[in-house]
């Protein structure tokens, strides 16, 4: 396994992070093994839940680019300052980022994400939820975190289809609104679940309008991405054939 890139994700590059937030890892990786590459073993993810690391696969990656998953997303427009590791093969990726998207996919993950969490933010589909966050609706009424999550997922669509880039870290280029979503992250208390429905729901609103409106649209280009992994996994396969035809002569 070979790491191309590796940085921090969550509330950290969202601009969110508080004393009790986690350090969540994530990278992007290729197979080295022939079995794992061309081979029936499929090897499209690790993950640690322990330390909340998580890795990706180089075509899940761009699997879960083409279905719109904002985490992948991510990744293309975070700073690349924010990287643990990165390396030239996926800064050659970021440079086609705007091919690596579809406008409809992310449009609908998003709207279909902020449908789910609406639901949990009352507990109503408690089970989804972990023992933090059911702690969270007896005290508060409503889950914070998945407020907060469905609140700058929203803002995010907003940003990036009225023209601008996608916003990583919403505290710092949304100067507007960050900073309400940092304040109920820090303050629930303060704030009622019911507002906080209709303040969703609005901006549900406004997304639908940005989006009919959006003066660009993407769409992934699956001949590049069938490019860029025939060109990241033909050298390992060479060295592969090298090695295994020095064995045959030794």
């Amino acid at each position: 396994m070979i790491k191309i890139c590796e940085w921090v994700g969550g509330s950290t590059i969202y601009g969110l992070k508080t004393p009790d937030s986690d350090k969540d890892i994530r990278y992007v990786f290729k197979n080295t093994e022939i079995s794992k590459i061309i081979g029936l073993d499929r090897h499209e993810h690790q993950e640690n839940k322990v330390e909340d690391i998580f890795g990706f696969e180089l075509r899940f990656f761009f699997g879960l680019l083409k279905r719109g998953n904002t985490q992948a997303i991510e990744a293309l427009f975070l700073d690349e300052s924010e990287f643990n590791l990165i390396t030239d093969e996926f800064k050659k990726i970021r440079e086609h980022r705007y091919e690596l998207i579809s406008s409809e996919k992310l449009f609908n993950c998003l709207m279909g994400y902020t449908l789910s969490e609406k639901r949990k933010i009352l507990g109503q589909i408690s089970g989804q939820l972990g023992n933090k966050r059911k702690l969270d609706i007896e005290k508060y009424g409503y889950s914070y975190k998945n407020c907060t999550h469905a609140l700058r997922l929203l803002r995010a669509g907003i940003i990036f289809f009225d023209g601008a880039p996608y916003p990583v870290n919403i505290v710092k280029y949304d100067k507007a609104y960050g900073p309400l979503i940092l304040d109920i992250k820090q303050h629930p208390e303060k704030y009622r679940p019911d507002e906080l429905i209709r303040e969703i729901e609005s901006l549900e609103e406004m997304l639908k309008r940005v989006f009919d409106l959006r003066k660009k649209n993407f769409v992934f280009n699956d001949n590049l991405v069938n490019e860029l992994i025939y060109n990241s996994y033909m050298p390992i396969l060479n060295e592969k054939e090298y090695q295994s035809i020095q064995r045959l002569l030794s």
